[in-house]
């Protein structure tokens, strides 16, 4: 019996692993295309952006990264990415194809609670570390801990909303409006809040 190895399989051998380890590196490469050539267009690539919210500076000591403090790269540290860059990333999530089509899958999948529940908890797993690493940025910048997580889980519904209303109002121009209206109200917050904290610590000195 001859085999597709382009079929999924689950009965793989020890021998048969081994002699993939075995394969020469282009032959591998070229089963693999193969592979890849039968379940997917081989004409589309897909592209994926990687946003670095703090660069350089890092406390670890692992000599192989160029992040590390400990070592002189030639990476010029940056400070954390603050309010403004929370709001474009996320925009550029929540407004993503991948957010919509996760979105028809929930909708379409209202009746399979288990189906429901998995891309719910694959969505929680993705965004949650993202949060967190905003709030920090947050933080770093100079927001207290607690006005931090607020600003960020404020900022994610308002742009979610926005997302979502787009299946049936879709009005560039008037997000637009709304994405330039949140950043002055942040930036409003986050100066009088500031000053507040000044005269506090005037008043009790």
């Amino acid at each position: 019996m001859i085999r597709d190895p382009a079929q999924p399989r689950h009965d793989w051998t020890l021998d048969e692993i081994e002699g993939l380890y075995a394969l020469p590196f282009t032959e591998l490469v070229f089963q693999a295309a193969a592979v890849h050539r039968t379940w997917f267009d081989p004409a589309e690539v897909q592209r994926s952006q990687l946003l670095s919210v703090k660069t350089g500076g890092c406390s670890e000591d692992c000599g192989y990264c160029s992040q590390s403090a400990h070592f002189d790269t030639g990476l010029k540290a940056s400070r954390l990415m603050a309010a403004q860059a929370v709001i474009a990333d996320a925009r550029e999530f929540f407004f993503s194809e991948h957010f919509k089509v996760a979105i028809d899958i929930v909708l379409s999948t209202s009746t399979n609670k288990s189906v429901r529940r998995e891309i719910l908890e694959i969505s929680r797993r993705a965004r949650r570390p993202v949060e967190t690493a905003w709030a920090e940025a947050l933080v770093a910048s100079g927001v207290e801990p607690s006005l931090a997580a607020d600003i960020v889980a404020l900022t994610l519904s308002l742009v979610r909303g926005m997302a979502l209303r787009t299946l049936w109002d879709n009005d560039p121009k008037w997000f637009d409006h709304l994405f330039t209206v949140w950043r002055r109200m942040i930036r409003v917050f986050l100066t009088a809040r500031t000053q507040d904290v000044a005269r506090a610590t005037e008043t009790s000195a």
